[in-house]
């Protein structure tokens, strides 16, 4: 989609003699330039790949979860910790969302589900520049035997969970962070 919005960009500024009219609208030239002005730099490549469930950002670290896996750290890093509140600001701005001393912890409104929460100083050390999980929406619900095939939840749990869908009862679901409440 971002390729597309580009080369539509591109073509239009070809027609009227813009300033990108002579960009290759080539993919491996237009990824990139998302990336590196107003993507997610070194962490986009993953944010792109599918398999990918949840990318999380610690001052200049990278840290990526595929599905059913632990968290990984990324060969790649931010060039510091400002670039990635630079480039968290940026994003919020762009929706809105004030993002500030006063506004040190924002969830950002991003399409498909996808959830975008990030914190920066005073509530973590200015040196460290942000905190930023990116949680990627699912484009179909998963069913409970989606759940019980990846061992959550299991046995009886899988079958009191079964029997209040069943009833049309309202449940609450509590846990840590990254515990699958969502799932």
């Amino acid at each position: 989609a971002v390729i597309e919005v580009l080369r539509a960009a591109i073509s239009e500024h070809q027609r009227d003699g813009g300033v990108l009219a002579l960009l290759d609208d080539a993919a491996a030239t237009l990824l990139p330039m998302f990336a590196d002005t107003i993507g997610w730099g070194p962490a986009q490549r993953y944010l792109d790949d599918p398999r990918t469930n949840e990318v999380k950002i610690n001052g200049r670290i990278i840290l990526i979860q595929e599905s059913g896996c632990p968290f990984v750290v990324a060969p790649e890093t931010f060039a510091s910790g400002d670039e990635v509140r630079r480039r968290a600001v940026q994003l919020a701005t762009m929706l809105g969302v004030r993002l500030d001393g006063s506004h040190p912890q924002e969830t950002l409104p991003v399409a498909y589900g996808t959830r975008v929460h990030v914190t920066i100083a005073p509530r973590i050390a200015d040196d460290d520049g942000a905190l930023v999980c990116i949680r990627r929406g699912r484009d179909e619900a998963w069913q409970l035997e989606d759940l019980v095939r990846r061992g959550s939840p299991v046995g009886a749990t899988a079958a009191l969970l079964q029997l209040c869908c069943r009833a049309g009862c309202s449940v609450l679901i509590a846990g840590l962070t990254g515990s699958g409440k969502t799932g």
